[in-house]
């Protein structure tokens, strides 16, 4: 036990004890695992009331406040005690929790902290030093400690009423630390940080002047006045609507200061500055490059005219480089936007494309261009999970921001479509530039961002090099948009001899159209540059190329100049200015280590419009045109390019650009490119790039990073590094559902096994999980992942490691891929042993994939006590998360449990949690989903609806290693076909059910059913049916009834049994059925996730066909109590129908009425099968 490892108990959150020791990461232990909610509220208000001792009686009155029960006492101690285990578990000693003369202590050693102490000790009043100074970065720091503990609501999942003063509480200590913090900032010179803190204060208190005050300043001081005086226009305005005054006087005085310094600004713009020379005709007509493309136009307004009507379209303009494109889009940009449509652009880029690029681009400018107040308001309808693509546009709202970064790429795809089509009534084009340079992950957004808008007011328009293959992606996206009919291609091609005549005349120019259009072919681009040149240059030859018109351009630079220019290609389309200044003094300090000759080159640069500024920001220029930049980089050097790469990546580092994911991908992108000497530095970035991808859900991304650090890691053998590297790739790939995961994980096992590397292996053993529809397939088991599983655990036996919360996942796991096997007793032991290790350690992930263990791999009747322990669980630790579900598989399993259980409604509304996002690139879970929903719908009686989902799931197109699709078809028609329709479709392919059934013999049973079903109709051969029934079923005996394994599927296989040696009165194995299903009598009977009736039912459909009349009659009972209680509609009907059976069978009469209720009732629920079976015992009887 580490007694001097730092403690933190944590009321704020989840309540929690977090342990940090010298030889191991963090440990949280949930007191709710350990000991359940009880144990929670001790162990909080103990760690509240840590200075004192508190009386037992006032602890049963927080436990019981309506009334003790009558062994309270021994109750209570009970409860002492397991807190007592809670805080073991965390490795404190238990003697901590002292009871004694009727009294509790909680007694933490000096490591120990309370966060809502440290908390309310971070928010105290800033104290002067003895110079009568304050350590205004020391108050910010500590004000900033204290806002990330109070970024949740304290005390969740304690229900008690004492805990609303501790929270309220709370919400004061934030608003105290909110307001330290925007101030300090300010002292300091963190005016970002500043805004953020100032106006997270107004959101949370908008009467509080002194935000206001704060903000102004701290927008006055970025440079953002019309922010700053936006903020004092609020201020009046809430003051005035809400109190009926006005801003006080020390409000008054940063506004008049404002308006100073705001005159004083605009009579500094004011002063003239000499324009660029352009050609005369140019400034007079300044979209001359649209030129020829007016019916491309009509078409961009006729799909922004569509989305303006709530119809979603994507529009792909596409054509070779320097076709215009770009132009073009902008100018249907300009047009939309002065119609009133909400214009948002992002570019991709060609090289060291960052994930989401497109996206993060075009928030960070809206959320820049946007007032805060408004877009604060936006985030705070909408949800700020968009904020977790932007982290640096983020910092202005870190109130609102998301507490981390997720690795949930539903969230992202949901945060994209949300902020693009979330304002009902908002018309909003998004353009992206470049979209065949995007990365995987971005085209994977894009792909449901473009199928999430079918009926949106948004218009995607993507511009489209035509001289590169597309990726695979980006055609799935566009063939998915073309079957919608929702995909409009606009071609642009090469300009005709008219189009350069009437360019040429627009321009003013004295040149040759024709002789113009030669040269260039019509290219837009190249055409410009040749009327440029001629213009410039009249004396001299017109270019014959690009290239030729770049080099003659170069010439007429210094070769200083010259070299500026090329570390700018090397640097990329968009180059930063504090970027070249560095990477141009690292790389030739002669030429730049002066800044009055560095930016001489650069309005040399600019004069020559090589370089474009970028009107958004003082630090950001672009190349001209990608062909520009492609020509300079192609005729660079290979030795000298790979000094500039390196040169570019050192000016990175300096200036500090290594803290997002950008940063990374362009540092791996630069190294990787650079000198011999860079390669251990490319390798880290790349890895960095690869981990910051993952963390952000961009696993195609994380995929490449990972595999470019692979092969730049130095050594190439075994090393720690790198298995870290293949399990983070491994796990990248789990997560796509890549099948070379499973290799790669394998790999990554051996190489921790070689390295003697416990953690690396179990690591690398737990992250190649079964998952998806394999889950649900008919299969042995993987016998590779099983020696896995289980060389990890003999590896954490032989090194003396006792159980604990790795262990319990290991187990859990273990228990699913043994899940088709018969030794359900093995299984149940290790999922035991499982429970015992997540309860000791109190890891709340741990317990919660021992319990989705239980419901996947202990679906046998002898362990429903598991199964039902497990559905509780993980419905408490459900109760604790957002709304939305991580873990889809969770969802899904819990669903099935509380269709089990007997509560259809709330399984519905646990699946409802799963997103459209999450199912939409993952067809197995789409289809597991819907699974479930035919499940749902046959239990409540939902009939028709549940045969048209099984038609649905027919139609879907069978997934890659998918080879149990017809068997869940099969047994999802049985779930219906008993109580609808008939079993024609069955009979028809009886052949492939007898072949079937010599390896799952389940289907045995199923094809009697099926058969019998059929011959009790019109059809022509009926005896023969019924006669072929009687024949499937004679192979059943006693010995072969007894023979039949307890398997997850062994309670359907003798439910189906029963019915058909019923059906066929085959009275020796209904005996013997008998005997297996009684001990399981109050069970429910799944057919997946749909319900076949309790056990009763089908004990009394057997009792009845062997004439003991008396013990049908109990399990009749007992089945329409269960069948009504648990929600079984369509099979309390169906349990009616028996009842007449019964009362057939003893002679007691049946009157028609009786008949006829229950086939009424049988029709409204859509029950055919149950109405031609009552209407064939009415023949019978003569009715």
């Amino acid at each position: 036990m580490d007694t001097g490892a730092p403690i933190t108990i944590r009321l704020i959150g989840v309540v929690s004890v977090g342990v940090v020791s010298a030889v191991q990461s963090e440990r949280v232990v949930d007191p709710r695992v350990v000991g359940g909610p009880r144990c929670v509220e001790i162990l909080a208000y103990l760690a509240l009331h840590r200075q004192r001792e508190v009386s037992t009686t006032e602890l049963a009155d927080l436990i019981w406040p309506d009334g003790r029960p009558r062994s309270w006492t021994s109750a209570l101690r009970g409860l002492i005690s397991k807190v007592r285990d809670a805080v073991e578990a965390a490795g404190i000693a238990g003697e901590c929790v002292r009871s004694r003369g009727g009294n509790v202590r909680l007694l933490l050693p000096d490591t120990a902290t309370v966060d809502l102490e440290t908390a309310r000790a971070n928010c105290r009043p800033a104290v002067p030093d003895a110079r009568g100074e304050i350590d205004h970065r020391a108050v910010a720091e500590r004000a900033r400690a204290a806002l990330a503990l109070l970024s949740d609501e304290a005390l969740v999942g304690v229900t008690g009423d004492w805990a609303d003063p501790i929270r309220a509480e709370c919400v004061t200590l934030r608003l105290r630390a909110l307001d330290l913090d925007a101030g300090s900032s300010l002292e300091t010179g963190e005016y970002e940080q500043a805004v953020a803190s100032a106006e997270a204060l107004l959101a949370a208190d908008p009467l509080r002047e002194v935000g206001y005050r704060m903000a102004m300043r701290a927008y006055a001081a970025l440079g953002d006045r019309a922010q700053a005086l936006s903020v004092a226009a609020r201020c009046r305005r809430v003051l005035a609507d809400t109190l009926g005054v006005s801003p006080s006087a020390d409000t008054d005085a940063v506004f008049t200061g404002l308006l100073r310094d705001d005159a004083a600004t605009h009579i500094s713009a004011a002063v003239d500055v000499a324009d660029e020379p352009v050609p005369v005709g140019w400034s007079t007509y300044p979209w001359l490059h649209i030129v020829g493309r007016g019916e491309q136009l009509r078409e961009l307004d006729t799909a922004i005219e569509a989305a303006v009507g709530g119809h979603g379209r994507f529009v792909v303009v596409s054509g070779e480089s320097g076709t215009g494109k770009t132009t073009v889009v902008t100018e249907a940009a300009r047009r939309a936007r002065a119609a009133g449509v909400e214009v948002v652009v992002g570019r991709c880029s060609e090289n060291a494309a960052t994930p989401y690029e497109p996206f993060v681009e075009a928030v960070t400018h809206e959320i820049d261009r946007r007032d805060t107040a408004d877009t604060r308001a936006w985030l705070t309808r909408h949800g700020a999970d968009i904020l977790r693509l932007t982290p640096r546009a983020a910092r202005r709202f870190g109130d609102l921001a998301p507490a981390s970064v997720s690795d949930d790429r539903p969230l992202v795809m949901e945060a994209v479509a949300t902020w693009l089509t979330g304002d009902p009534g908002t018309i909003t084009m998004l353009v992206i530039d470049d979209l065949q340079w995007a990365s995987a992950a971005t085209l994977a957004v894009l792909r449901y961002v473009v199928g999430a808008s079918a009926q949106s007011n948004l218009c995607v328009v993507a511009t489209v090099r035509d001289d590169f293959a597309p990726h695979p992606e980006l055609l799935a996206t566009m063939h998915a948009a073309e079957s919608a009919g929702r995909l409009h291609r606009i071609p642009l091609g090469l300009l005709t001899p008219t189009d350069v005549k009437e360019l040429v005349e627009l321009a003013g120019f004295d040149i040759d159209a024709d002789a113009l259009h030669q040269r260039s072919n019509g290219l837009p681009m190249f055409i410009a540059s040749l009327m440029a040149a001629h213009w410039r240059m009249p004396e001299e030859a017109l270019p014959s190329s690009v290239a030729d018109a770049v080099a003659q351009l170069e010439r007429r630079l210094s070769d200083a100049t010259v070299g500026l220019l090329h570390l700018c290609a090397v640097i990329g389309m968009s180059v930063s200015r504090s970027v070249l200044r560095q990477a141009a003094r690292s790389f030739d300090p002669d030429a730049f280590d002066d800044d009055t000759r560095f930016a001489e080159a650069i309005d040399e640069l600019m004069l020559r419009r090589f370089l474009l500024s970028d009107d958004d920001s003082d630090d950001a220029m672009r190349l001209r045109h990608p062909l520009v930049r492609e020509t300079l980089y192609a005729t660079t050097a290979g030795a000298v390019r790979a000094r500039m790469h390196s040169s570019v990546a050192r000016a990175l580092e300096t200036i500090g650009a290594s803290v997002d994911t950008d940063d990374f991908v362009r540092l791996a992108y630069h190294f990787s490119r650079a000198l011999d000497a860079d390669r251990p530095a490319a390798a880290m970035y790349s890895r960095r790039a690869g981990e910051s991808a993952h963390r952000v859900a961009a696993y195609e991304d994380a995929i490449e990073y990972f595999g470019d650090a692979l092969e730049r890691m130095v050594p190439r053998g075994d090393s720690v590094a790198r298995c870290e590297v293949l399990i983070a790739r491994g796990r990248s790939m789990r997560r796509i559902r890549d099948p070379q995961a499973r290799p790669t994980l394998f790999e990554a096992a051996a190489m921790a096994r070689r390295l003697g590397e416990l953690d690396l292996q179990i690591a690398a053993t737990l992250a190649n999980a079964l998952e998806g529809i394999l889950f649900v397939q008919i299969q042995g088991i993987d016998h590779e992942r099983v020696d896995s599983l289980g060389e990890a655990l003999a590896a954490q036996e032989a090194a003396g490691v006792a159980d604990d919360a790795d262990t319990a996942r290991l187990l859990s796991q273990l228990v699913i891929e043994l899940g088709w096997e018969n030794d359900w007793e093995a299984r149940r032991g290790f999922a035991l042993r499982a429970l015992a290790a997540a309860r000791a350690t109190g890891a709340r992930h741990a317990l919660a994939a021992v319990m989705l263990s239980v419901l996947i791999g202990l679906r046998v009747p002898e362990c429903a006590d598991l199964r039902e322990l497990a559905r509780t669980e993980l419905s408490d630790l459900m109760s604790l998360a957002t709304r939305r579900v991580r873990d889809p598989a969770v969802a899904i399993w819990s669903s099935r449990a509380e269709v089990e259980h007997g509560d259809p409604d709330v399984a519905l509304r646990i699946l409802d949690r799963i997103t459209e996002a999450q199912t939409s690139r993952n067809p197995e879970l789409a289809a597991l989903v819907q699974y479930g929903l035919v499940g749902i719908d046959v239990t409540v009686g939902r009939l028709a609806q549940a045969e048209e989902r099984i038609a649905m799931l027919n139609a879907l197109p069978t997934a890659p290693g998918d080879h149990g699709k017809w068997g869940r078809l099969q047994l999802s028609l049985l779930a219906v076909n008993s109580l609808r329709g008939d079993f024609s479709v069955q009979v028809a392919e009886r052949d492939t059910f007898a072949e079937l059934a010599r390896v799952v013999p389940m289907f045995r049973p199923i094809l009697a059913l099926a058969l019998d079903d059929i011959g009790h109709t019109d059809v022509e051969g009926a005896a023969a049916l019924r006669a072929e029934a009687v024949e499937v079923m004679d192979y059943y005996t006693v010995e072969r009834v007894a023979e039949i394994p307890t398997s997850v599927l062994s309670s359907l296989y003798l439910a189906a049994l029963a019915r058909a040696a019923a059906v066929t009165h085959n009275l020796e194995a209904c005996r013997a059925v008998y005997a297996r299903l009684l001990p399981f009598a109050d069970q429910t009977v799944m057919v997946w996730a749909a319900v076949f009736g309790v056990v009763h039912h089908h004990l009394a459909h057997l009792a009845v066909t062997l004439g003991d009349h008396t013990c049908a009659a109990v399990h009749l009972a007992d089945a329409r109590r269960e069948h009504r209680r648990r929600g079984y509609v369509a099979w309390e009907i169906e349990t009616e129908h028996l009842a007449l059976m019964l009362a057939a069978e003893t002679g007691a009469g049946v009157e028609p009425g009786e008949l006829q209720a229950v086939s009424a009732r049988a029709e409204r629920i859509g029950a055919t099968a149950i109405v031609r079976r009552v209407a064939l015992l009415a023949d019978a009887l003569g009715v």
